[in-house]
């Protein structure tokens, strides 16, 4: 994580998409430091870790779980393949809900998702087969 809060910023911010806020005149990209401090970026960045941190745990597990649920070891990979194609093939449809729904709602409906997803996930793991 640290190396990549010092690869987050050394970013360089594309100077023909300012972060100003919307009917501002194009200006100079503010530097990643005060965006950060910005009132919405606190959440968004705790939402992420959050959402990675399970996703990174799942993940982990998910191999596992299909082999002890009798799944062959050769469906691990399809599995996790499957979650990567889908993870980002639906940046742009996922992308186009945020905007119409709002960055709010979408951080909180995609963490209560998430929560139910690993609860769900813990529920069928713990349960006899």
């Amino acid at each position: 994580m640290v190396v990549g809060l010092v690869l987050m910023g050394a970013l360089r911010l594309d100077p023909r998409r300012t972060l100003a806020p919307e009917g501002a005149p194009d200006a100079t990209p503010e530097p990643i430091g005060r965006i950060v401090r910005r009132p919405a970026i606190p959440a968004a960045l705790v939402a992420a870790a959050a959402s990675w941190t399970v996703m990174v745990a799942l993940m982990t597990l998910s191999g596992a779980a299909l082999v002890e649920h009798g799944h062959g070891r050769d469906s691990v990979f399809p599995v996790l393949s499957a979650h990567f194609v889908g993870m980002f093939a639906l940046f742009p449809l996922v992308g186009r809900v945020i905007d119409r729904a709002g960055r709010d709602r979408a951080l909180v409906g995609g963490l209560a998702l998430l929560a139910v997803s690993a609860l769900a996930l813990r529920a069928r793991c713990t349960a006899s087969p």
